[in-house]
């Protein structure tokens, strides 16, 4: 059977990691979704229609920053929100970047992707697409982010409920640690040597 993903299924694990990422964004709007959820005192109703609304992650990310910042700041915990905040934002980059792009396998079977939006943002003559590399380790370290991010958001999300008052998703004598820092990676392995296949 004829695979739709002929440029990507010659690299497999690089397919796979991509494939997380794409996914794991998933899980950082729901963590998000909580943390409006809380600024608007536990209503989840509200919270959904407000995020779900709106059309494009950016509109949905500014919005629940207006929401919830100035409720974390008010309990004093807006430096967790902050490093959340940022995370999430280079996240959603790293997401969008690969889920509309195009994929080439090179004849030295370096992986590259190639941002549509990007390409298409010129108004006049050619809109060339800019092929970058991209390596399993950049790909691993892109996720171990989004993993990080995941974590920020609950921490700032368990802070707040714990200020707050709120109910909250843990038992009372657990809580959520904040995360030791995980570098934020590269967008792409530009500069590095193609893996060998």
């Amino acid at each position: 059977m004829f695979s739709i993903l002929v440029q990507l299924d010659q690299h497999p694990e690089e397919r796979d990691l991509i494939g997380k990422i794409i996914l794991a964004y998933g899980v950082l709007e729901v963590a998000l979704l909580e943390c409006v959820r809380a600024a608007l005192d536990d209503d989840i109703y509200t919270a959904t229609r407000v995020m779900y609304r709106l059309k494009s992650e950016s509109n949905r990310l500014e919005v629940a920053d207006a929401l919830v910042r100035h409720k974390m700041t008010s309990y004093k915990i807006g430096p967790a929100w902050e490093e959340a905040y940022a995370a999430y934002k280079f996240c959603k980059n790293v997401r969008n970047s690969y889920a509309h792009s195009t994929w080439v396998s090179d004849p030295d079977g370096t992986l590259r992707f190639g941002d549509l939006e990007k390409s298409a943002k010129s108004a006049v003559g050619k809109s060339n697409i800019n092929f970058r590399p991209l390596t399993k380790p950049v790909l691993e370290a892109q996720y171990a982010y989004f993993t990080q991010a995941h974590h920020l958001m609950l921490y700032a999300l368990d802070q707040f409920q714990t200020a707050a008052k709120h109910p909250r998703k843990l038992a009372q004598d657990q809580y959520i640690l904040k995360p030791p820092r995980v570098p934020r990676p590269k967008l792409d392995s530009r500069g590095e040597a193609p893996t060998p296949r």
